[in-house]
This record gives structure tokens, sequence and C-alpha cells, in this order.
């Protein structure tokens, strides 16, 4: 039998008491009782059966720190080869399981910020750090994506920060020297602020560390701790970020190619949609010409090429947009209504219906948006056009702002309304869409576009508690610098 330096080893006689133990064995123990003299399950709450091969316990130190151990037992005979006792060897495997397990959340996640939920939940809960950040790199800034154990306030202050020597967040400066950084609160020299919320959540070390995978910067990582962490401890929080760092990386990778195909498929929707809806416009305008005079034919032709010739475009429009990605151009938001209006009016001739539009003058009108606005304001006005049962639409359009400088788009109707209880299914898509006359996709696309570019989208009734008088779509977001 060969015993590793480091490991905890202990010797039972008969009876399961400990006679005889390594200093590493006493220390692991040592703020729960005496070891010499106890039996194992006093100093080791749990195993029942200790010499199990390949068994795995599990117990917390004196400073709170959850620990794994893994038990070998060896038999010790006498020199007639009577059993007398076991010899005990505890290896310390914590650091081992716990980095299995942060490489499986890289699978086993659906996105970053649940990939950060279950690791810095793991971390903090087997090290005891009393606040821990996971941030993800984005270009040349640091984002938080999770947190435990931070205040709100305190990520309001430095949950985003430019990647720079002088940035004013640890955090910054860790990823652009690439380096781990330790200080403490009373060294603590950046916001003063956000110093004076750690100290509230009783931080008194700070920690951070850059994730780095084959020195591609991913992230950093934040600990906040009310003891000094030493050499050993810095090694551990070292090691465990290098494997964050491979793992969040994955993450990453994996979320890039889940946001390029959704993003694929809600260009693909509004493309297909918006293609049905022409296509209807066309036949249309083609049907006219069956009881019209020869020059209104024409004039009917004309419309239904100016459609052709707008879908045409509509789609070289989608292209651009999905090649420029965070690049595109924007237009102002004045633009988009503009340019949806004479959409929604030849859709509205497609399906036998009047439609009148009264757009209140607001400045923010010229605020800067994402050229998919107008699909998504399209989409909005079809939607009131298509479900209205008078043979007149009307549609009220105007913009509010609040004090934080969010946007408040309304588009209101005079249509049936909707009940309550169908208020949020109508953003969810129906079954084949696209094959049903994009019947259950509208809606679903203007939350698709408006989630994309970071807003919110809900229905509200025209006339407040009465829903059968009209519908209000409410779109709020954050919107661009206005237009000159």
């Amino acid at each position: 039998m060969e015993i590793t330096p480091g490991e905890g080893t202990c010797i039972l006689d008969q009876t399961g008491t400990i006679i005889w133990a390594n200093s590493v064995f006493i220390d692991y123990f040592s703020h729960r009782s005496p070891v010499l003299g106890s039996t194992f399950t006093e100093l080791f709450p749990g195993p029942d059966l200790l010499c199990r091969p390949g068994a795995v316990f599990e117990d917390r130190d004196k400073l709170g720190r959850r620990r794994h151990f893994k038990a070998e037992c060896f038999s010790t005979n006498n020199i007639r080869g009577e059993k007398i006792g076991d010899i005990v060897v505890l290896q310390n495997v914590t650091l081992m399981r716990t980095l299995v397990e942060i490489s499986k959340y890289s699978t086993q996640t659906k996105t970053t910020k649940e990939f950060f939920e279950k690791v810095l939940w793991l971390i903090k809960d087997t090290y005891a750090y009393m606040g821990i950040a996971g941030f993800v790199a984005r270009g040349d800034e640091l984002e938080v994506v999770s947190s435990k154990g931070w205040t709100e306030k305190l990520k309001s202050m430095i949950g985003v920060q430019p990647i720079a020597p002088d940035s004013l967040g640890m955090a910054g400066r860790s990823a652009y020297h690439r380096k781990q950084m330790v200080t403490t609160i009373q060294d603590y020299a950046y916001l003063p602020t956000a110093k004076k919320a750690i100290e509230r959540i009783g931080g008194e070390f700070i920690v951070v560390t850059p994730l780095l995978d084959h020195d591609k910067l991913v992230g950093t990582l934040t600990v906040f701790h009310n003891r000094e962490l030493l050499a050993d401890d810095l090694e551990v929080l070292q090691t465990l970020c290098n494997q964050v760092a491979v793992s969040l990386n994955v993450r990453l990778k994996e979320d890039e190619l889940a946001t390029a195909a959704d993003e694929a498929g809600l260009y693909a929707d509004i493309i297909g949609l918006k293609t049905l809806d022409n296509n209807m416009m066309i036949s249309k305008y083609l049907e006219m010409t069956g009881t019209a005079s020869m020059d209104v034919s024409r004039g009917y032709i004309r419309e239904a090429l100016r459609i052709v010739k707008r879908n045409n475009e509509m789609i070289e429009n989608i292209k651009d947009i999905m090649s420029q990605a965070e690049g595109a151009k924007k237009i102002s938001l004045d633009e988009a209504i503009r340019k949806a209006i004479p959409e929604a009016e030849d859709f509205a001739i497609s399906v036998n219906k009047k439609v009148s539009f009264k757009i209140t003058p607001h400045e923010d009108l010229k605020v800067m948006v994402s050229p998919l606005f107008k699909e998504a304001i399209y989409n909005v006005l079809n939607n009131s056009i298509k479900h209205s049962k008078l043979p007149s639409v009307d549609i009220d359009i105007r913009i509010l702002k609040d004090r934080t400088g969010t946007r408040r788009l309304e588009i209101a109707d005079n249509g049936p309304g909707i009940p309550d209880e169908l208020k949020s299914e109508v953003f969810r898509r129906g079954k084949d869409s696209l094959r049903n006359k994009g019947a259950g996709i509208g809606l679903y696309l203007v939350k698709r576009i408006v989630n994309k570019e970071g807003g919110r989208i809900w229905i509200e009734d025209r006339i407040p508690g009465n829903p059968s008088r009209g519908a209000r779509a409410v779109i709020t977001f954050m919107a661009g610098p206005v237009k000159g």
C-alpha cells in the first residue's frame, strides 16, 4: 500500500475507533471534536458503508466550504492473519468534481445565462464565497450575465465595464491586462459608490480573474469574500476559472449557432409571410381587371407589377439586413411607419376593406430604429385589418416617451378587440402558419422582431375595461439618436 503525501490517513481498531491519524486527517476534522478516540462516523456523518468501492462522501469544513472525499480502505491483520482493524485513506476530490460539473454545464444548459447561473451557484456553494459574478466579453465591453450575493444596485453600477487599462471597474482592467487582480476593500480605488455597495454586503477582499480559453478572452469572474484568499485559494480559483473559460467558450459558440439559426428562421418567416400577403394583393388586382375597362385594367396591372417589384425589393432588403447584422443601417420611426402604411393599404384592398390612418405628430417620430421595425409595424396594421369585421378600419398611431428615455409606440384600431384571456396567446405561433395563409404568425413575428431589438410588446383595450371596442398594440423600446 502506498499513501500519497497530502492524503488524510487514519487507523481504526475493530470497534471502528480511530487510534492513529496523520496531520492531514486531523486537520480535516479538527473543527468537530478530538480525532483520536472518536469513531469515523462521529467525525464524518453520513457514510454507513465507509469502504464501499468508488464511494464519494461529502461534508463541509470549518470555513463552511463543501468538500468531497473518496475513501480507500485496507484491512490490517495480526500475525495469525486475523483482522484487527482498517487503514482508511481519504482523498479530497472536491476540485476535480467541481471541474467535471462545470464542464458538464456547457452541454447541459441552453443559454449563457443558464450556464452562469449553475456555475456560480456551484462555485459559491462549494467554496462559500460571499459574492460572485460572471461577466461575458462582448466586443470591447464586459457585461455581467449572472451573480450570486450581489445587489441590484451594485450590478447597475459595474454591470457593464469597458475593457481598458483605465476602466472604472476591476473587471475591465483585469480583462485588459489578462491577469488575476486581488485587492482589499480598503485599497479599492475604483468607483466610490461601488466600494460602499461592496462594503454593505460584507465584502472585504476582491478577486477578479479573466476567463481565457487559448488566449481568447471570453469574460471575467469576480469574487467578494470576508476573509483573505491565500495563495492556495487563489490557485484553486484560477484553476476553476480556467475550466469556466473553456466551458463558457463552448456555450457561447452554441449560442452563436442558435442565434444564427434563429435569425435565419426569423428572416425566412418575414419573407414567407410578406410574400403570401403580396401574392394576395397581386391576385386581387389581376382579378379586378376582369370587370374593368382596358384603361382601368392597365392601371390594375401596373399596381400588380408595382407589388411584384416591392416584393423583390423586400427580399433584397432582408438579405442586406442579414449580411450587415449589427451594422445594419437605421431608419427613422417616421420612415418605418410611412413605408408600412401603403403596404397595409394594398392589403386592405385585397380583402375588400377600406382603411384610414391617423398619426399624432411627435418629435420622437424622428428617432432611429432598426429597419425591421417597418415589418413589425406592417404586421400590426395587417392584423388590425385582417381581423376587423367592419368594412372600414380606423387606425390611430402615436408615440410617447417616459422619463427613462423608453419610447412607447401605440397602434389602436376600432376592430372587435381581444378578450383578456387571449391577449398573451395572440403572440404564439400557430401550427403550420405559413401553409394556412399566414394565420397565427403575424403578431408572433412582431414579438420576435421587437424582442430582438430589446423591446417589449403587449395588447391593451383601446377603451380600458371594454375589450369589445378595439385593441391597442403597445411596443416599448429604446431608440437610437434623433434623425437630424
